[in-house]
């Protein structure tokens, strides 16, 4: 678990990264959630890519059962 905080610090220190909650769900603790909110998915993008080259999206996958699943909402303002 210590490389996801680090990771976490990392993200929530990239340009462009407003908030990053994480969320375990209390019935299957064993699943992690990570809600991140980007100021733009251009922003989100090149964290993605600087992630892939730091070699972290390739260790997150190992510890993964099913690959990824990234979902974009717009803030409606409520």
């Amino acid at each position: 678990m210590r490389g996801i905080f680090e990771n976490i610090s990392f993200t929530r220190g990239f340009p462009g990264n407003s908030a990053i909650l994480t969320t375990r769900e209390i019935e299957n603790p064993d699943h992690i959630r990570f809600v991140e909110i980007w100021d733009s998915a251009e922003d989100f993008s090149k964290y993605i890519e600087k992630q892939t080259e730091r070699g972290v999206i390739e260790e997150l996958l190992a510890l993964t059962a099913a690959e990824p699943v990234f979902e974009f909402y717009e803030f409606i303002g409520v």
